[in-house]
């Protein structure tokens, strides 16, 4: 068995088909269970080549392929890496891409873009004393968000609770 027949299987299982029958498995099955759906993640990310032969490289803030068209295969490279879980941080660094490029094309393709790191996690003392900091110096909300690897929404929603805000655009205002 080749890695990519292996890496297709282990897709089909990932979106909840037994890849022996085509048939869609129970909710009940072993394979919808979290602990195991990130491990079918993890061997998918193992198995997945996107290695980008015959391309000379160009060097922009980092990433080979910055500002360059997107093929074909960087395309697909993406999808596999969306569908297989991986985080924005990863494919970007897998498609040697910014995450500005990778966000417009996850868009255009129709693909979710990942949750920020820190999304569902509680809050600690020191991100909220960087957000008051932030604050302080009048940054964007979506720039505190990448600072603090967490969704606007949630920056906003914490300021709201920090009782921070203001008349810059997207800050929450006073009630």
């Amino acid at each position: 068995m080749t890695n990519e027949s292996a890496r297709l299987i282990l897709l089909q299982m990932l979106d909840g088909i037994d890849p022996t029958t085509g048939e869609v498995l129970p909710g009940d099955h072993l394979l919808n269970d979290a602990a195991v759906i990130r491990a079918l993640h993890t061997a998918v990310l193992a198995l997945t080549d996107i290695s980008h032969p015959v391309r000379a490289p160009v060097n922009r803030n980092g990433r080979l392929n910055a500002g360059r068209q997107w093929t074909a295969a960087d395309r697909d490279a993406l999808a596999v890496l969306s569908r297989s879980g991986a985080s924005m941080k990863m494919m970007c660094e897998k498609l040697q891409r910014r995450r500005r490029g990778v966000e417009k094309q996850l868009l255009d393709m129709g693909l979710p873009i990942p949750a920020p790191e820190n999304a569902g996690k509680a809050w600690t003392q020191e991100e909220e004393a960087r957000l008051i900091t932030l604050y302080r110096l009048r940054r964007p909300v979506e720039k505190m968000a990448r600072e603090l690897r967490r969704s606007v929404r949630a920056v906003c929603l914490r300021m709201e609770r920090l009782e921070l805000y203001g008349d810059e655009p997207g800050y929450p205002r006073r009630p």
